[in-house]
C-alpha cells in the first residue's frame, strides 16, 4: 500500500481553492492607514491669540447675555511646524502653552479615545483629512475658511462635553472644567443669524449628530449600485464607450470622502476614463459623481476580449480613531505617570479606511448585414435571432440599420435569419449558426445580392431599329410639311 503525500494533497487543495475565488473577478476588502502624525514628543503653537467669533455673531444680532464671552478658543492651535490642529477637551483647564511638552503615551494605557460623540465631531469636523469633508465643500454653511472651521470643531466640542457632562464628571468634566453656560445653545443659534456667521449653526448641527452616534460602521462601495454596464458603438465602429457608472457608497456613508479608479488592461487596448460628459480624466486618484470607460476596437473586433479589462473602484473613508496624546503639564488632570485614560489635549487627525471593489467588461456579439456587391450596411433588413434548435425561442427581432447591431448573447448556440429583405434586394433564405462562449467577442456578417431586372431580348435587339423607325417617320412628316408648303406658294 502506497503512503499518501499528505504535502501534495495540501498543495492541491490550496491550488483549488485559489482558482475557485479567482474565477470571481468582483471583490471587495477594506484596509486602513494612519494620517501621519507626530511619532515622538510635541509641542503647541500656543501663544497666547485668542478668537471668540460666537460673542462677534451675538453681538452682531443684538444679542445682550453677558454668557457670549465664555466662547472664547485658542486660535489655530496646532503642533509647533505641523499643520496637524490640536483641540483642548477641558475648557476651563489652562490651554497647553508652547514650552509644554507632550509624549505619545504606551503600554497599558488606552490609545483610542473611548467616546464615539467626540470621534465624531473631531472626524466631520476640522482635521487632516478636512478637504474632504462635504460640509465645508459644499459651503452648507456659507463660505468658510480653515481657522473659523478650527474655531466651529473647538466650540462644539466643548459643548458636546458640558451637556453631557454626568457622563465625563470624573474625567474631562472633573472639577466643573468643562462648565459653559445654560444658554449656550441660544447663544450660538443667536449668533448664527447673523450674515457673516451662519457657519456657526454648524456647532450644534455637529453636536446633535455625535450624541447620536454609536460608532463607526463598516464600509462598502457599490460600482454599479445594483445597474448594469452597458454599450454604445460610435458610427465607425472604432470605439466602444459604457453607460455613465457612478460608484455609491452603502454603509458607513457619514465618513465617505471619495473614490478612486484603477484600469488594468492586460490586452493593452488603450482603455481610458472619461466624466459622464465624455471628456477624457487623466487623474483617477480622488473622484466623485460618474464616468465612462472607454475602449478602442480593433479592425478585427473578433480578436478583442473584453473580460481583461477590469476596473477596480476604491471607496476612501474616514477612519475616527484618534491616538490619545499627554502632556508634562502640571494640571490636577495628569500626574508623574501619565498613566490617566485622558488628557487635555487631542489631535485633529484621523485615519482613513478604503475598500475595494471591481468589476470586468464582457463580450458581445456584432452583427453585420452587408451588401454583397460592395460590403455596405443594409438598412432595412428584418433580422430575427433565436436558439440554434428551436425557432420558437426568439431571443431578439430587429431591423437592420446603417451601422453593425451589437447585443449581449448568453453562452449558448444561436440562428440568425433574415425575415424580410431590404428593399431592392433578394431575400437572403440561408440562416447562420453561430456559438457564443463570452470568451471574445462574435462577429457575424449576412450579406444581400440586389434583385437584377432580367434581360429578355425584345429590347436589346431591336432597340436600333425602333429608334431608326422612329426617326424614318419624323422625317417624313417633315418632307410632307415641305412639299405642301411649296405647292401652296404655286
Amino acid at each position: 500500500m502506497k503512503k499518501i503525500n499528505w504535502s501534495l494533497c495540501f498543495v492541491f487543495i490550496i491550488t483549488l481553492l485559489a482558482s475557485i475565488f479567482v474565477i470571481n473577478t468582483s471583490i471587495t476588502y477594506a484596509a486602513t492607514t494612519s494620517v501621519a502624525g507626530p511619532t515622538s514628543t510635541f509641542k503647541t503653537n500656543y501663544s497666547g491669540t485668542t478668537i471668540n467669533y460666537v460673542q462677534e455673531g451675538y453681538s452682531a444680532a443684538g444679542g445682550t447675555s453677558g454668557n457670549a464671552s465664555k466662547f472664547v478658543a485658542p486660535k489655530d492651535l496646532k503642533i509647533s511646524g505641523a499643520s496637524t490642529p490640536l483641540y483642548v477637551l477641558s475648557k476651563n483647564m489652562s490651554v497647553p502653552g508652547s514650552s509644554e511638552q507632550f509624549e505619545i503615551i504606551s503600554g497599558d494605557t488606552p490609545k483610542t479615545l473611548s467616546d464615539n460623540g467626540l470621534m465624531y465631531i473631531v472626524s466631520h469636523g476640522y482635521n487632516l483629512v478636512n478637504s474632504y469633508n462635504n460640509v465645508f465643500i459644499n459651503n452648507s454653511y456659507g463660505s468658510i475658511n480653515n481657522t473659523q472651521k478650527q474655531y466651529v470643531t473647538q466650540i462644539a466640542i466643548w459643548l458636546y462635553l458640558y451637556e453631557k457632562k454626568a457622563s465625563f464628571s470624573s474625567t474631562y468634566c472633573i472639577n466643573n472644567a468643562c462648565e459653559l453656560s445654560s444658554d449656550a445653545r441660544e447663544i450660538i443659534n443667536k449668533a448664527a443669524t447673523s450674515n457673516n456667521y451662519k457657519y456657526l449653526k454648524y456647532i450644534t448641527d455637529l453636536v446633535d449628530a455625535a450624541k447620536s452616534y454609536t460608532g463607526r460602521q463598516t464600509s462598502s462601495i457599490s460600482a454599479l449600485n445594483g445597474s448594469s454596464v452597458e454599450y454604445s458603438i460610435n458610427d465607425d465602429s472604432t470605439l466602444l464607450t459604457t453607460n455613465t457608472i457612478t460608484p455609491t457608497s452603502t454603509s458607513n456613508n457619514n465618513n465617505y470622502m471619495y473614490y478612486s479608479l484603477e484600469v488594468t488592461d492586460s490586452d493593452n487596448y488603450g482603455v481610458y476614463i472619461t466624466n459622464s460628459s465624455g471628456s477624457k480624466i487623466t487623474n483617477l486618484s480622488n473622484m466623485s459623481g460618474g464616468f465612462k470607460v472607454v475602449v478602442p476596437l480593433k479592425e478585427k473586433i473578433e480578436e478583442m476580449d473584453l473580460r481583461n479589462v477590469t476596473i477596480t473602484v476604491t471607496g476612501h473613508y474616514m477612519y475616527d480613531d484618534n491616538e490619545y496624546r499627554v502632556t508634562t503639564s502640571t494640571d490636577s488632570l495628569l500626574d508623574a505617570s501619565k498613566n490617566q485614560k485622558y488628557s487635555n489635549v487631542i489631535l485633529g487627525t484621523i485615519g482613513t479606511e478604503t475598500v475595494k471593489t471591481s468589476f470586468s467588461l464582457y463580450n458581445m456579439v456584432k452583427i453585420s448585414k452587408i451588401d454583397i456587391t460592395d460590403s455596405k450596411e443594409l438598412p432595412g433588413a428584418k433580422i430575427k435571432i433565436t436558439k440554434k434548435n428551436d425557432d420558437n425561442d426568439v431571443v431578439e427581432e430587429y431591423t437592420s440599420g446603417d451601422t453593425p447591431h451589437y447585443i449581449y448573447l448568453d453562452n449558448g448556440d444561436y440562428k440568425l435569419c433574415e425575415t424580410a429583405a431590404p428593399d431592392g434586394y433578394e431575400l437572403n433564405t440561408e440562416c447562420i449558426e453561430f456559438s457564443v462562449d463570452g470568451t471574445k467577442i462574435v462577429s457575424v456578417t449576412m450579406k444581400n445580392s440586389p434583385i437584377e431586372i432580367p434581360d429578355t431580348g425584345l429590347f436589346g435587339n431591336n432597340v436600333f431599329k425602333l429608334i431608326g423607325a422612329f426617326l424614318l417617320i419624323i422625317g417624313s412628316i417633315f418632307i410632307l410639311k415641305i412639299t405642301k408648303h411649296n405647292d401652296n406658294r404655286i
